[in-house]
């Protein structure tokens, strides 16, 4: 009895090292780090210039107006491993980035700072890349929401209207680039977006910038409003063209 209770002891205590230590010392994974501003960047690659200008692209879309000022710094990791992304996000699946809501530590699953370009893959093609900097800033959005929201409220929406969450985070990560609205027009009408769950992210950011820029939302008003994602996407389905907006 004594043994198999020490040998579950041990199996429980290895989980938890597995578990805990690649969340809070991602950094012992990584051989080179370069740190620039509030920033602190790891990888196994060699982290070359181009990692200033991604940065100062990444500062730049951050200090929207809508965005609440804090003083973090911020610990960016560039995994390119299916590994060690997983093992510090403890996703099942991937994804192009995470941000830890205990450390707030922001982990990149791919990356080559010579192309900046982040993808959920390995050598992926130009569909599957999105910019470091845009990357960074949604990553980074996220942090500073759950930090004015509140950690509860934040998830509440993340469970009850995720579209609010990841549409303003992405509105603040593309801040500056034209939403293609002929675009957002077709696939709502054709209704190809609930087959591809890559245009969901598109849609997100489309309703967000409606209720900020044609219904002039605050932040506060954003993420207290009662708008409903359908009810937005219905106004597009019952318009001819998006001219409205």
């Amino acid at each position: 009895m004594k043994k198999v209770l020490k040998i579950s002891l041990v199996i429980v205590f290895a989980i938890i090292v597995f578990v805990a230590v690649p969340r809070l010392l991602p950094q012992i994974f990584y051989k080179n780090h370069v740190q620039y501003k509030d920033y602190k960047v790891y990888s196994n690659d060699v982290i070359d210039s181009n990692i200033y200008h991604i940065i100062d692209s990444a500062i730049v879309l951050t200090s929207n107006n809508l965005m609440p000022k804090t003083k973090y710094k911020y610990k960016i990791f560039l995994c390119n491993s299916d590994f060690l992304y997983r093992i510090h996000t403890v996703y099942w699946t991937m994804s192009t980035g995470s941000s830890d809501f205990m450390t707030n530590n922001i982990f990149i699953a791919f990356s080559s700072l010579t192309d900046n370009y982040a993808s959920y893959c390995k050598n992926p093609d130009t569909s599957k890349r999105r910019s470091i900097q845009s990357t960074i800033a949604h990553e980074q959005t996220h942090i500073i929401l759950r930090e004015t929201l509140g950690l509860f409220k934040y998830i509440n929406l993340v469970r009850n209207a995720n579209w609010k969450i990841e549409g303003f985070c992405e509105w603040i990560a593309f801040n500056g680039i034209l939403i293609d609205y002929k675009h957002i027009h077709s696939i709502v009408k054709s209704g190809e977006y609930k087959s591809n769950p890559f245009y969901q992210y598109h849609l997100n950011r489309f309703a967000v910038d409606y209720l900020i820029v044609k219904k002039e939302y605050s932040l506060n008003e954003l993420m207290n409003s009662g708008d409903k994602f359908e009810d937005i996407l219905q106004i597009v389905k019952n318009s001819a063209t998006l001219e409205l907006f």
